[in-house]
């Protein structure tokens, strides 16, 4: 059965950064106290070094501390009231035109897992793989994630996948935008890429790409 990816960062939402509009959304809910800023300032001097310029896609370490249950709480909020209307419109018509296919739909991106499956509830998407967060018991840790789904990782995990799911990937479409997923794109059979920059237009059209514009 064919396969359609949909990644949730950048080419089902079009918006800022995910990790970071909720950073704010639970920093108005006075969920972000001093002590989560000096966190995730201190990630980023001690992190800048490892991860560069990726450092802040790096840093959820504010959520250290946080019980696990209430952040699934303040998420489902900003998924529902927040997230659902920054769906392209274009990517509405996609998942309903695969899900009347009878297309194994999969969401997947580097914003935390926990966000990645209410989102995947809201849309009747039963499979999804994201970023893991650090967390012990029932709290969330100031570290690192311990998996962070982007670039080569991101289509490690979706070639695992696939494979469980015994989906070819030659037959698997997969809405994309951002140049970190080039190893994903290679590694399945029908990209799509979403409103891409002039770069990985140029790309898509030499390589015969489709192309979804102007969402």
């Amino acid at each position: 059965m064919p396969a359609a990816i949909f990644d949730f960062d950048s080419a089902l939402i079009s918006g800022p950064p995910i990790p970071a509009m909720f950073y704010d959304f639970m920093k108005r809910r006075r969920m972000v106290r001093a002590r989560h800023v000096w966190q995730r300032r201190w990630f980023f001097l001690r992190y800048l070094i490892r991860y560069r310029s990726d450092v802040t896609r790096y840093n959820l370490a504010w959520l250290g501390g946080m019980r696990r249950a209430d952040v699934d709480v303040f998420a489902e909020a900003f998924v529902k009231r927040k997230l659902i209307d920054m769906i392209r419109p274009e990517m509405w018509d996609r998942l309903d035109r695969h899900r009347m296919a009878g297309d194994t739909l999969i969401l997947v991106g580097e914003s935390p897992s926990f966000m990645l499956e209410l989102m995947a509830r809201e849309l009747d998407i039963s499979l999804q793989r994201g970023t893991i967060c650090a967390y012990l018991g029932n709290l969330y840790l100031s570290a690192p994630p311990t998996r962070f789904l982007r670039g080569d990782e991101k289509a490690r995990a979706i070639s695992d996948l696939l494979s469980e799911q015994r989906i070819d990937p030659d037959e698997t479409v997969a809405y994309l935008r951002d140049a970190a997923d080039l190893p994903l794109m290679n590694a399945i059979g029908k990209p799509v890429l979403v409103s891409p920059n002039r770069a990985m237009h140029k790309l898509a059209k030499a390589r015969g790409w489709d192309l979804i514009e102007n969402y």
